[in-house]
């Protein structure tokens, strides 16, 4: 049963349904999106258990924006999803909290300037237009897979100017995808056992995922030690090399430095490839969002590359990607621990008290949202009122992801590229698209069947 009670101007409450020891594990292994999303019906700070260990979930955006922007400096990252995802992000830019993290952001920002964003273009359109251009006919593709090597490729070039066409790197990169795929898959396990002690057990599970992070580090230290050798640098890793604390003239050891490159091996090619694969099969599944995406194409591009000029013009085109990462959010769990005895409305809560915000629950609140559920790129044009904080698909404040940009522009011009090209039909198969909740969230399966345009 649940309780709930008035608490100022928010109510606080549990979740029903924990387990002895257990908790909430089986909810959050069995159906985490619906679970997380049912929530503010218990209230608008519900207990909800991982094991033994509380974790309070926000389920207003006004609370969300009152914990990770306006009260930051009393709430620091933690909890059980972000200590365990610590045994392969260490302690990067990710993972790491307090002026730790802000001395890491500052280091790494320079590299995220629209002037570097701006020279990396060419690389997404590269491989964007190398990818489309390899696709034939009648074929059918896994959007999932085929947007994963994209990214990696991308990633791979842009932050290591590693080349990818076979001569040389292709084991590191194949390496790098494998490793991370494996990593991604055994994560949400690990996070959501209901005891720290589980993901210790010498099981077969526990032993792949183990191995799986062996190798990644094995093959961040070899780009690391790889890329060392090249004198002149202006990628990213030449700049995290090359970048000093202007606080205290240090630079990233050889420790850090490998946790940085993790971090944005991670998010460069997961997140975005989840935030692509959605984006296209919502276009394929809705004929008139790609008739009219493609309409936009043909007429602001005129059959041109995406380039810095002109990318500001697709706005249809972004519309679909802030709808898409509305409804699936890659960073669909947020946690945070305060580090100081606190309140939230008027109710008290002790130094060490565990939180969570989960952007996908929060995009799609019925009380915020119409159709909260429904795919369309017209939302923002229908409720121009929805509140700002609402929308947190890259989390907020100091902890924001620092790549947004980056994701954004590479999603766009790889969106641009394909419309340009091909029509997607998207199988029965995969028809509901359906999400695949890991250490991001992404679609099970998107698999299409290419049309060729006549511009």
């Amino acid at each position: 049963m649940t309780t709930s009670v008035k608490d100022g101007a928010w109510t606080v409450g549990a979740a029903p349904g924990a387990l002895p020891v257990l908790g909430h594990s089986r909810q959050l292994r069995s159906d985490p999106l619906g679970f997380l999303a049912s929530l503010h019906q218990h209230g608008d700070i519900v207990a909800i258990r991982m094991g033994p260990t509380p974790l309070n979930v926000l389920c207003r955006h006004d609370l969300a924006h009152h914990l990770l922007v306006e009260r930051s400096k009393d709430f620091g990252r933690g909890g059980p999803f972000l200590e365990r995802s610590r045994t392969i992000m260490g302690n990067g830019l990710a993972t790491s909290t307090g002026p730790e993290h802000m001395r890491q952001r500052r280091m790494s920002q320079p590299a995220f300037h629209s002037q570097h964003i701006k020279s990396y273009m060419r690389v997404m359109q590269e491989e964007a237009t190398a990818m489309a251009a390899a696709w034939q006919p009648g074929e059918e593709v896994d959007i999932v897979q085929a947007v994963h090597d994209l990214t990696t490729r991308v990633t791979l070039r842009c932050f290591f100017t590693m080349r990818t066409d076979g001569s040389g790197n292709s084991d590191t990169v194949n390496q790098a995808a494998d490793s991370l795929d494996r990593l991604t898959a055994g994560m949400y396990q690990q996070m959501t056992a209901p005891l720290a002690v589980m993901s210790k057990l010498p099981t077969a599970a526990n032993k792949r995922y183990r191995e799986a992070v062996r190798q990644f580090d094995e093959t961040v230290d070899k780009i690391i030690a790889d890329q060392r050798r090249t004198e002149t640098r202006d990628d990213l890793l030449g700049l995290l090399m090359s970048a000093q604390d202007e606080d205290t003239g240090t630079t990233f050891d050889d420790a850090e430095l490998h946790d940085q490159v993790i971090t944005f091996l991670a998010a460069g090619i997961d997140t975005t490839a989840n935030t692509l694969a959605w984006a296209l099969g919502l276009i394929a599944h809705d004929p008139e969002v790609q008739q009219r995406f493609q309409s936009e194409i043909d007429t602001q591009l005129g059959g041109q590359d995406v380039s810095y000029e002109n990318i500001r013009s697709l706005t249809y085109t972004d519309a679909i990607l802030d709808e898409t990462l509305r409804l699936y959010p890659p960073l669909w769990m947020l946690t945070r621990r305060a580090l100081r005895d606190t309140t939230l409305g008027s109710h008290h809560f002790p130094s060490g008290t565990q939180f969570a915000v989960s952007p996908y629950a929060l995009q799609r609140d019925p009380r915020v949202f119409d159709e909260p559920d429904h795919f369309d790129p017209e939302r923002r044009k229908r409720q121009p009122d929805i509140p700002r904080s609402s929308f947190i698909p890259f989390g907020a404040g100091v902890h924001k992801c620092i790549g947004d940009a980056f994701a954004i522009t590479e999603s766009t011009i790889a969106l641009a590229t394909i419309g340009q090209h091909w029509n997607l039909r998207l199988s029965p198969e995969s028809t509901p698209l359906k999400p695949q909740t890991e250490m991001t969230m992404g679609p099970a399966s998107v698999l299409v069947t290419l049309e060729p345009r006549e511009v």
